[in-house]
């Protein structure tokens, strides 16, 4: 969560106050002192246009890859389709040597 708010340059009181919680809630909820209730999973969710799974880390772990993902996603057709396009070239070519290296290595 914290990721995402610093990504879009918001301070927990600006993100308290869009969201309608305090303050405190979120500071606690970044330090782990917290659990967030479902209707804070789902506004936090809405706001920072993630799914409940990713902003509770069961789809994406790397806050990097996060972000990366969220540019991804806002950039107009044709720059995103070629961006995916790439990235599935790299991965891959990534999956091939692996598959390459393990049969090697027998």
């Amino acid at each position: 969560m914290k990721e995402l708010r610093e990504h879009q340059g918001l301070s927990q009181r600006a993100l308290s106050q869009h969201l309608r919680i305090s303050k405190s809630i979120v500071a606690e909820i970044e330090a782990s002192i917290r659990a967030p209730t479902v209707n804070v999973l789902v506004l936090l969710a809405t706001h920072f246009g993630v799914s409940l799974d990713s902003l509770v880390g069961r789809d994406l772990r790397d806050p990097r890859l996060v972000r990366c993902l969220l540019k991804i996603e806002s950039m107009d057709e044709g720059s995103r389709v070629m961006v995916v396009d790439a990235i599935e070239g790299i991965a891959n070519a990534y999956a091939m040597l692996f598959e390459q290296n393990v049969e090697e290595s027998r």
